[in-house]
């Protein structure tokens, strides 16, 4: 933005670009410093949360090497441990919960979800739907810049995968027309019949195209089930 005006009561924690305060030719040690002074994190604070910060990143056989020779996970890594131990009175998180391992994943989620369980007001960025679900009380659905929807998550999330199904993408080969499906409730474990019509684009089709058919939950948007028609040979069928 070139114009407006912000005004900020407090300490705003933002894990947006988490590594983009490092300098290259400083340590892994040197950065915590930089990085959390750049967080507005008093000097003695950091000194005192310094330990907790380098254990849970996972980097400290390397906290004295400069951050040049880290990998790209390792540099996240590093980030994310600085700003997840800044307490900030308010936390802007965006599509950073998917950094380094699973491990580091797991960690990383249960850090966030203590700071949000914790009281402070927290701002979720992502399309991880399960762990919006889970970590947000509320929810806004955006769409080309303005708000869609907003209130309860799972009634958002509803909304999202309502609108994902109905955007087509040109460059597919394939144009589904309709969807019909025979049964409105299916038991666990019961079958259901779906009858997809659609085209097939001469222009981007390769010969044997592929249409997958993917059952998620309505609650967190994962995935259940995928079946593809290359299950057991079977192809499209007509042009």
């Amino acid at each position: 933005p070139t114009l407006g005006r912000a005004e900020v009561r407090g300490r705003v924690g933002a894990l947006i670009e988490i590594a983009a305060g490092f300098h290259q030719d400083l340590t892994g040690r040197e950065n915590v410093f930089l990085q959390g002074a750049i967080m507005g994190m008093p000097k003695a604070l950091i000194k005192e949360r310094f330990d907790e910060i380098v254990e849970f990143s996972g980097v400290s056989a390397f906290i004295d090497t400069p951050v040049k020779r880290y990998s790209s996970g390792m540099n996240a890594r590093l980030g994310f441990a600085i700003a997840a131990h800044l307490s900030p009175d308010v936390l802007i998180i965006d599509e950073v919960l998917a950094v380094g391992d699973f491990d580091f994943q797991q960690r990383a989620f249960g850090r966030m979800r203590t700071l949000a369980r914790s009281g402070i007001p927290v701002v979720v960025v992502s399309h991880q739907l399960d762990r919006v679900a889970e970590l947000c009380t509320n929810a806004i659905l955006l769409e080309r810049g303005r708000v869609r929807m907003a209130g309860n998550t799972s009634e958002c999330i509803q909304e999202y995968l309502s609108v994902e199904r109905q955007v087509t993408d040109a460059d597919s080969p394939i144009f589904l027309d309709e969807i019909q499906v025979d049964e409105a409730e299916v038991a666990s474990g019961g079958r259901v019949r779906v009858t997809l019509t659609g085209r097939v684009n001469p222009d981007r089709a390769v010969g044997d195209e592929i249409v997958a058919v993917a059952l998620r939950n309505l609650q967190d948007g994962r995935d259940l089930s995928i079946v593809t028609t290359t299950v057991d040979g079977l192809g499209t069928a007509g042009p």
